[in-house]
């Protein structure tokens, strides 16, 4: 139905909300969540009429959004502009991405926004891709915030309004040139967890990077999954003789002859710096993986 309306109505027709004049349209979803709005100089009472019949008309309340939230959706999904034009990009030095989708359509957006205010420590702004799904975009001030969420409470909230969404919690980024580049590889983890994990409805990274292994989607995959690390090789090979000395910190360091205060350090350092917890049994499991397909012939 979408290709026939945009054969019908051509160059007056959009199906995203990010023009600036988008109260010129009139808008619409059809049954697969496809956000349509067409020019409303082409629409007589009755077409708008008709097309309410096999499409859900949306009020401009809901596709109305702030200056901040174009211009993360350009950066997100249009690729228009550089990491340095985001709104208050100096004073934003890390980013987490919050990747989440819903069986059925929500509409109670600004009552979400509301409650999840008390529940996040970050300013935060949520960019709706569809009616169903999106990114919560956090910021913070500086280079190494908490990076806990609460899960417990994020569970109570989404009970509150009886929804039950997948969530994927990204790791933290600073604000540089690759912010992009790691969001569509989460965006991709977010896909292969919802085809993996249907039991599980809030998701790591260490959740999802074995199946990515099994997916074979390895391409470029170290830098993603090591960020500033990858470059750091000794920093990879304490990582690597403690995952092969079974998370053992004393035999890790008599190993490599290095006293153990120096071995817990670096895998500290490590966790800090990928966002992926080698201590827990999943998160070792990818890293070590990880480091096999790097010393593996390409």
């Amino acid at each position: 139905m979408l290709e026939k309306l945009k054969r019908y109505y051509q160059g007056h027709i959009v199906t995203d909300t990010t023009p600036n004049n988008y109260e010129e349209y009139c808008w619409y979803t059809d049954e697969q969540d496809n956000t349509i709005g067409i020019e409303k100089k082409m629409l007589t009472k009755k077409d708008e009429e008709l097309l309410s019949v096999f499409l859900t008309p949306v009020s401009d309340e809901e596709l109305s959004i702030s200056s901040e939230q174009h211009a993360w959706k350009r950066f997100l999904f249009q690729s228009a502009e550089d990491v340095h034009s985001l709104p208050f990009h100096g004073q934003m030095k890390t980013v987490r991405f919050l990747h989440f989708a819903m069986k059925e359509s929500f509409f109670e957006k600004q009552a979400l926004e509301e409650a999840l205010q008390g529940l996040l420590s970050s300013s935060f702004i949520i960019l709706w891709q569809t009616n169903k799904s999106g990114i919560i975009i956090e910021t913070y001030p500086h280079m190494k915030p908490e990076t806990e969420l609460d899960f417990e409470a994020f569970d109570a909230l989404t009970t509150d309004f009886l929804i039950t969404p997948s969530i994927l919690i990204g790791r933290l980024h600073p604000v540089q040139p690759s912010l992009l580049q790691q969001f569509r590889w989460e965006q991709a983890c977010f896909q292969t967890a919802q085809s993996h994990l249907k039991k599980q409805h809030i998701y790591r990274l260490e959740d999802v990077l074995p199946y990515l292994f099994l997916e074979k989607q390895d391409v470029h995959l170290l830098p993603l999954l090591f960020g500033e690390t990858q470059d750091d090789q000794e920093l990879l090979a304490t990582v690597r003789t403690y995952l092969e000395c079974n998370l053992n910190v004393s035999l890790a360091a008599k190993k490599q002859y290095m006293h153990r205060n120096s071995v817990q350090y670096r895998v500290d350092k490590f966790i800090e710096r990928t966002g992926i917890d080698i201590k827990t049994f999943k998160g070792a499991v990818a890293v070590y993986m990880a480091l096999l397909m790097q010393d593996s012939p390409s």
